[in-house]
């Protein structure tokens, strides 16, 4: 099954939208704090729990639990991100615009750009290690 290219991404598509409706500023500028306020909000319910059962600190205790609410956070963002795009009459996928003719090609310069990040990453994360432990990292050591 191939899938049609959406035209609402395309120069074309954004000159009818124009013509058709001014673009809203609300939903943008509003997008741009919200994963920040769930983020805020979600680790709250989570310190809340802890509070509840009488934890000293349950601010801090609920921090290593990022991994967990980090997904609730992105799913709150996608779900706004969704209403937003409704109400510009639009669909997620006409953000992405993706064209099925590319993928092949796409997928192959997203590697090269993860190659060429990747030694700078790992130099970044070592140095920043021996910054501010006094060392380099030393090999991991695995029990069997």
């Amino acid at each position: 099954m191939m899938i049609a290219p959406s035209v609402s991404n395309t120069n074309a598509g954004v000159q009818s939208s124009l013509n058709n409706r001014p673009p809203s500023w609300s939903g943008p500028l509003l997008m741009l704090g919200t994963r920040l306020g769930f983020a805020v909000a979600v680790q709250a319910v989570v310190a809340g729990v802890f509070f509840l059962r009488a934890e000293a600190t349950p601010w801090l205790s609920a921090a290593p639990w990022w991994t967990v609410y980090g997904t609730l956070i992105d799913i709150g963002c996608l779900l706004a991100l969704i209403y937003w795009m409704r109400r510009e009459r639009a669909r997620l996928l006409d953000l992405v615009g993706i064209q099925p003719a590319r993928l092949g090609c796409d997928f192959l310069i997203g590697l090269a750009y993860a190659a060429g990040i990747l030694p700078f990453a790992m130099l970044g994360g070592f140095l920043g290690t021996a910054l501010i432990y006094g060392s380099a990292p030393g090999a991991s050591k695995v029990a069997l």
